[in-house]
């Protein structure tokens, strides 16, 4: 679990130093604005996917791909698509609800997307050591509740979850205290350095309980229980981050064939406290889907 750890660090580096070039147009590139994000995300990603794909096929890290491993099993390809397609939808419906985040927060003007687009890659740089830990749970729970050792496999979740916990509220106090430091290190703009040391402040108290969540998201992932996955990842995104950022950002809601005038009208700082608190109820209410225990049974025959 280490190296996807080392290709997402990978992909967040290359993303921070492309992201200020392209957006505002250091040196000799041009000022792009949002498609300079867009080509940023787009080359780090793609710098990542190669680098993954040639470790899968040189073998280098414990599995290597061959020809004849990729000839088609149907009994397999079935059970892969009933465990991986919820876990697949969740996965694009929480991009194309960042899609529409991002439009939320454009709303407000220049310098908070500046401030957004910033302070969330500061935060996966902070969070990139929790991925690791996250995967590492998915494969030792899912091991674990494959060996009938369900208890071993609890253990693990709530150590992982402490651990993970500690990291990243102590990332978090960094991230207040130095706020505007991180955010003045990559661009010299009054407006935008004050708008993403808020944007830290808010959002920093909530980490430690996206920690929580992904350690919960990766155990059921982990044991095949994706379609819980799906609905908890749907209503973080969708209930909470978007339509609860919204509802506290906006005067109105504007759902196309009616528009709901229920709006609290508090400005960027709305969408600020609806991000945070997406992490926080998220992470309770996996928390009650983990006490139920029936993250526990098998999806797997032997």
């Amino acid at each position: 679990m280490v190296t996807p750890m080392l290709i997402r660090a990978a992909l967040v580096v290359v993303n921070l130093i492309l992201d200020p070039i392209l957006i505002f147009g250091w040196g000799i590139f041009p000022p792009l604005g949002v498609t300079g994000a867009a080509i940023a995300t787009a080359l780090a990603r793609t710098t990542a996917a190669l680098i993954g794909i040639y470790l899968l096929f040189d073998g280098r890290v414990g599995i290597k791909i061959t020809v004849k491993s990729m000839m088609l099993k149907w009994r397999w390809i079935k059970k892969i698509v009933k465990i991986g397609a919820p876990a697949t939808v969740a996965r694009a419906e929480s991009a194309v609800g960042f899609v529409f985040l991002f439009g939320l927060v454009a709303t407000f003007g220049e310098a908070p997307v500046a401030a957004y687009g910033i302070g969330r890659r500061v935060i996966h740089v902070m969070t990139i050591g929790i991925w690791g830990f996250a995967g590492a749970t998915m494969t030792m729970v899912g091991q674990n509740i494959g060996a009938d050792q369900t208890e071993r496999g609890e253990t693990i979740v709530k150590k992982a979850m402490l651990v993970s916990f500690l990291i990243l509220i102590t990332a978090g106090l960094f991230m207040v205290g130095f706020r505007n430091h991180i955010i003045g290190f990559f661009i010299d703009d009054s407006a935008v350095i004050a708008e993403g040391a808020r944007y830290l402040a808010i959002f920093s108290m909530s980490i430690p309980f996206f920690g929580i969540y992904r350690i919960f998201d990766s155990t059921f992932k982990g044991t095949g229980h994706t379609i819980p996955v799906l609905f908890l990842t749907l209503f973080r995104i969708w209930g909470l981050r978007l339509f609860l950022s919204a509802l506290l950002a906006l005067p109105a809601i504007n759902l196309g064939l009616i528009v709901l005038n229920i709006g609290f009208d508090i400005g960027i700082v709305g969408i600020w406290y609806g991000m945070a608190a997406s992490n926080i109820i998220g992470a309770g209410l996996s928390a009650i889907y983990f006490l139920s225990g029936r993250w526990k049974e098998k999806t797997i025959d032997a």
